[in-house]
Formats: C-alpha cells, sequence, structure tokens
C-alpha cells in the first residue's frame, strides 16, 4: 500500500467513516456532492467531514471499486470491540448499517 498514509508502526491510518450526505446538484464542475463524516481515533467522540464534488463518471467508478471490495469481504464482518452491536449486515448505508443511515439522514 505505497502512498498511503501510515503510523508509527507502519499500519495504514484511517478514520471510521460514521455516516455521509450526497446531493445532485449540478455546477459547472461537480454532478454529485459528497460528504464523507468520520471520527479520528482513539476516542471517536467528535465528528469530522470533508465535502467532495464529483462528476457522475466519478461516482459511477468510486462505487464500483467499493461494491467490489466489499463482495470481497461478503455479507458479513466483525468491527472492532467499540461497536456494542458486533456483527451487522454490511448492505446499507453507513459503515455501522441504520446507525450510519440515521446519521447520514437516510433513515
Amino acid at each position: 500500500m505505497n502512498g498511503w498514509n501510515k503510523d508509527g508502526r507502519g499500519g495504514v491510518k484511517a478514520a471510521p467513516i460514521v455516516g455521509w450526505k450526497t446531493a445532485t446538484l449540478m455546477n459547472q464542475t461537480s454532478d454529485i456532492f459528497l460528504r464523507p463524516e468520520f471520527s479520528v481515533p482513539p476516542d471517536l467522540d467528535g465528528v469530522s467531514a470533508l465535502q467532495f464534488g464529483l462528476t457522475a463518471l466519478q461516482a459511477r467508478a468510486l462505487s464500483e471499486q467499493l461494491v467490489a471490495h466489499a463482495d470481497r469481504l461478503g455479507p458479513w464482518t466483525t468491527f472492532p470491540s467499540a461497536n456494542p452491536v458486533g456483527l451487522v449486515p454490511t448492505v446499507g448505508a453507513g459503515r455501522w448499517g441504520m446507525i450510519g443511515m440515521a446519521r447520514a439522514g437516510l433513515g
């Protein structure tokens, strides 16, 4: 995983996605807006967000790559022990299933 940000032990640094928002707003550079919301370890209490503008072609390519990765994992995955639910299906929106949907304003 060359080119990825890593911690002092060589592990990939990653903040968990806790929700997201999307909007279809066409302007001169973007067709779709994406706002992933994330928490930063170790406390995971605060939520931050980044906002991106994607073309329709970029959105399709991104979704295809995410689906391909999810398909390799199968329909079930285990989350860190901080997740009180334990096992939840990965089908649906957000990292935490229905919780992710509610935080993303979809549930």
